[in-house]
């Protein structure tokens, strides 16, 4: 507060002092006026003439008291304007933690909005990269297609020459080699009769040691054989 405006605060305050004590003084005055005035005559005096001296008398007084200003206020009022200026700083203080909380709130929705959005950029520009991925013509693809080809043939080639002890012609060798094939493909149509009879001892060794998986698809009692997938324990 600068030299000019603490000049102006202390002026402020001495008028207030002065407008306390006015009134101070004014409601003394009033209160003594009260107790001067006769009390009101009764409804039912002694005498007539009585009556009529108490009715004259208090009218009197209360003419002459009613003739004189009461109390002219000034037009800058500062004891009204003082009373308004504290009742604002007081709601001024109270509404400030509120103030501050709804900023912080809404600080925080912005952070938050904020995330969202480049979340959602970032997962639209995912979605685009995977609608523009021609996964068909990519070399990761191919190579995974051509390693499971290659595991297909060593299976096919194991089972021929490892499982299939007994001797066979070439016609039962290219069936049994065709049953393989199905297996190896997982063909669902498979059934435990397309093994027989030269591809049995196959099926056998395969399902003794866990390496294939038979289902029952409906009421006819067939049971179909599936090569069990490893990656489905992935």
């Amino acid at each position: 507060m600068n030299e000019k405006e603490l000049s102006l605060f202390e002026l402020y305050i001495k008028s207030l002092e002065i407008q306390i004590s006015n009134k101070k003084f004014f409601i003394d005055q009033a209160n003594k006026a009260i107790s001067n005035l006769p009390k009101q005559p009764s409804s039912n005096p002694s005498t007539s003439k009585d009556k009529g001296i108490l009715d004259k008398k208090f009218k009197k007084n209360l003419e002459e008291l009613l003739s004189k200003p009461i109390f002219l206020p000034e037009r800058s009022d500062p004891i009204g304007i003082s009373l308004a200026s504290n009742s604002l700083n007081h709601k001024i203080k109270s509404s400030a933690c509120l103030i501050t909380d709804l900023q912080n709130s809404i600080d925080l929705n912005s952070n938050l909005i904020e995330y969202h959005t480049s979340t959602n950029k970032l997962l639209i520009e995912i979605i685009e990269i995977i609608k523009n991925y021609d996964i068909k013509n990519k070399p990761i693809l191919s190579s995974i297609k051509s390693q499971y080809k290659h595991l297909q043939d060593e299976l096919k080639e194991y089972i021929t020459t490892f499982l299939l002890t007994e001797p066979y012609n070439n016609d039962d060798i290219m069936t049994i080699v065709k049953v393989i094939d199905r297996l190896i493909s997982y063909d669902m149509t498979l059934t435990v009769d397309d093994f027989k009879p030269f591809a049995m001892q196959v099926f056998k060794i395969l399902f003794e040691y866990n390496f294939v998986i038979l289902e029952e698809k409906n009421s006819s009692g067939k049971k179909y054989v599936k090569l069990l997938d490893f990656s489905d324990n992935i």
